[in-house]
């Protein structure tokens, strides 16, 4: 036990902070890109729907970026004075999450260019924005599930950082569908 308990202390990233930075922004452009191009996917297909497209999409409004870049920077500005583990769990577990977030939208993009094909439902369905929310953050929950396993099972902070983030994150969306009126 002592072996492993040195080795998820000893966890390092394998670059230097300043390119934890660089690494960080070029996920966050590039899932923004994603969510972006996920959103056109959902608008070109008909099978189903939100009550409220617009508060399901409001992260990528501009003032709702300035402020996800803000706590980004926070983030890093905390875990470059926490140094050592502290840095890796929080810069690390902030690359782990922005990650897991473009994967995740990366799978919204799919499914919603296979939904815009005519053959590939029958019907609509509308889904209130409490829905959108909740599941939202159920495969939220889920990533960081997985993080918290994996960073378990390889001794690493950077993962278990991961899951806090993601957890933190479904937290935040289930707040958001307890708010559009339903019960989480």
């Amino acid at each position: 036990m002592q072996n492993y308990i040195t080795q998820l202390l000893n966890s390092e990233l394998p670059f230097e902070p300043g390119v934890a930075v660089l690494v960080w922004a070029a996920l966050f452009l590039s899932n923004h890109w994603i969510a972006g191009s996920t959103r056109a996917a959902n608008k070109a297909q008909h099978f189903f729907a939100v009550e409220d497209w617009s508060a399901v999409h409001r992260g990528l409004e501009p003032k709702y970026v300035l402020v996800q870049v803000l706590y980004a920077g926070l983030v890093f500005l905390l875990a470059q004075l926490l140094g050592g583990s502290g840095f890796v769990f929080l810069a690390g577990g902030l690359i782990v999450a922005i990650a897991y977030l473009a994967a995740l939208n990366v799978q919204g993009l799919w499914s919603g260019r296979a939904l815009s094909r005519s053959d590939a439902a029958t019907g609509a369905l509308t889904f209130s924005t409490a829905y959108a929310f909740r599941h939202m953050a159920y495969r939220l929950g889920a990533a960081g599930l997985a993080c918290a396993l994996i960073g378990l099972a390889t001794a690493h902070l950077a993962l278990l950082g991961g899951a806090f983030f993601l957890g933190a994150t479904a937290g935040g969306y289930l707040r958001r569908a307890k708010r559009a009126g339903a019960q989480p």
